[in-house]
């Protein structure tokens, strides 16, 4: 959460902070995409980009 925090007070920027559990991350960006969610950076597993 550190470099949000830094990232912010750096850039003057905003940004929402969203931790999910890992067992249910890639269903809950799944879903975000399929809800066009704005979503403007994401961390995504190597072994899911195939997906």
């Amino acid at each position: 959460m550190s470099n949000v925090v830094d990232s912010q007070e750096e850039s003057g920027l905003n940004a929402n902070h969203n931790n999910l559990p890992f067992a249910q991350y890639r269903e809950a960006v799944v879903m975000k995409f399929a809800g066009q969610a704005p979503i403007d950076v994401l961390w995504v597993s190597d072994g899911w980009l195939p997906a």
